[in-house]
């Protein structure tokens, strides 16, 4: 059982494995649906974010393109040892170029904000109806780690 922490006082949110595995199945679909777009969009931000440097354009577009390919067949099988072998192949074309390891950080987050951006667009109008309540009901609302809640907000 996974359990996820909300940033309110309440008690921890707990995603039974059943619901993991239905979450990550939608996020491989979504991901093979578009992985072209996502691909894209993912090497031009990485190179607006100055990241990668060593590489040439054409090798962050094979880059992005393996690793997209690879992160969907880790997602549709669920398999931790490919997700390593993953990560360490991903190591070794990056590391003999003098890649960094912020940059490879830098290099997952942006792909993770991509993927959660799609999502979020694909089920936008469903995620307004049932909207978490760790997430402000309106931009107006804000919250401060050690201020007051949107609860206690006058």
């Amino acid at each position: 059982m996974d359990v996820r922490k909300q940033p309110s006082k309440g008690p921890p949110v707990r995603l039974a494995d059943e619901a993991i595995e239905v979450l990550l199945a939608e996020l491989a679909a979504d991901l093979r649906q578009n992985q072209a777009r996502i691909r894209d969009e993912w090497a031009r931000r990485i190179t607006e974010a100055g990241l990668l440097t060593s590489l040439v354009e054409q090798e962050i577009s094979a880059l992005t393109a393996a690793l997209c390919e690879n992160l969907t067949r880790v997602l549709e099988t669920g398999s931790s040892p490919l997700l390593v072998a993953c990560a360490d192949n991903l190591y070794q074309r990056l590391s003999p170029r003098g890649v960094e390891a912020h940059e490879v950080l830098g290099v997952v987050l942006l792909l993770r904000d991509l993927l959660a951006r799609s999502l979020l667009t694909k089920y936008r109008e469903s995620f307004e109806t049932v909207r978490p309540p760790i997430f402000p009901s309106a931009p107006s609302e804000s919250f401060e780690f050690g201020g007051p809640g949107p609860e206690t907000a006058a």
